[in-house]
Parts: structure tokens; sequence; C-alpha cells
């Protein structure tokens, strides 16, 4: 018998199939291939890792990069939002936000 797994990163589907032994007279015929079967752990599993690695970087990382760049504006004495230079001013004469306290 073969058993082939198939599906990336984890297997999804396996192949069985069995081979016939020429050499043993007391078989009487080939025994037909049973049907392909679905890896449970596979299905559950490829998504969320697929799925969670497309989200950080299509998610998070642009967030965090938003977030980062706010903080720098905010201690370099510019607007959070726009990037205005507002060093003492308490709302931002550009967009009009309020500044962010310390």
């Amino acid at each position: 018998m073969e058993v082939q797994r198939l599906g990336w990163p984890l297997a999804v589907v396996e192949i069985r199939q069995m081979w016939w032994d020429w050499g043993d007279p007391a078989l009487e015929g080939p025994e037909p291939d049973p049907r392909p079967q679905l890896v449970p752990t596979g299905l559950v599993f490829n998504p969320l890792m697929v799925g969670g690695s497309l989200w950080l970087v299509l998610c998070v990382l642009p967030m965090a990069a938003r977030v980062m760049r706010r903080v720098v504006r905010g201690r370099s004495g510019r607007c959070v939002w726009c990037g205005f230079e507002v060093e003492d001013l308490e709302v931002c004469p550009e967009c009009g936000v309020g500044r962010v306290a310390e």
C-alpha cells in the first residue's frame, strides 16, 4: 500500500493506493483503491496559518506603523494627525485636532 498526503503547509488530502502482490497465489485479484480522504487537521489549521499570516502583514503591521508615526510626531512638537508644527498651540490650525496630553 502506498500513501500520499497532499497539501501545504499541512496535508489536506490523503490518497491510498493498494498494490497487487503478484508473488502471492492466494490472492484472487487486486483490491479497489479507497477514495481519497480529507485530513481534518489540515482542513482546520491551514486556513488559520495562512489567514493569520496575511492578517498580521496586511492589518497589524500598518496599524503599528501608524501608531509609531503618531508617537514620533507628538514627541517632536507636531500634530499627531497631520504633522503640522503646533509646538505651543492647544488646537492644530491645519486640521483642528486638539493636542494630545503626554
